[in-house]
């Protein structure tokens, strides 16, 4: 048995890297791609690939998983924080089967100061802009 504890080996292949918003433009996520990765290295290496990284589970079973919402952004001078924490959260939560997660931008808005926040405008982000390190 072969147990990857970090994949990172090799600068660029954290989900906000180049190769990885290219491959969300054309419709594939983070864990698509490195189930590739695995799998082609597997095979050029003649080392079986594992049975549950074979078969992909996105968009199965999706009217059977709760909705979570991750809900990141705002107008506070944690703002960036914000926006990296909630990318890491949204791509943990997408790796539990019984879960459909979408993330949505809270935005800023000028004179936030008089403005409540339950009147801020609310985004729902694509996949592909959610790896921005920033997506607005």
């Amino acid at each position: 048995l072969v147990t990857f504890t970090d994949i990172n080996i090799m600068s660029g292949m954290e989900q906000t890297s180049f190769l990885f918003q290219q491959a969300a433009e054309a419709g594939f996520s983070h864990a698509a791609v490195l189930r590739e990765v695995l799998f082609h290295s597997c095979c050029r290496s003649g080392v079986p690939l594992p049975n549950h990284l074979i078969q992909s589970t996105e968009g199965a079973g999706k009217s059977a998983r709760r909705k979570v919402f991750v809900i990141f952004g705002g107008n506070t001078s944690e703002r960036q924080v914000s926006l990296m924490s909630g990318t890491n959260i949204w791509l943990k939560l997408r790796s539990f089967k019984d879960l459909d997660v979408t993330p949505f931008l809270l935005a800023s808005v000028e004179c936030a100061d008089s403005t409540p926040v339950h009147e801020y405008p609310v985004y729902e982000l694509p996949y592909a802009n959610v790896l921005r390190h920033t997506v607005e």
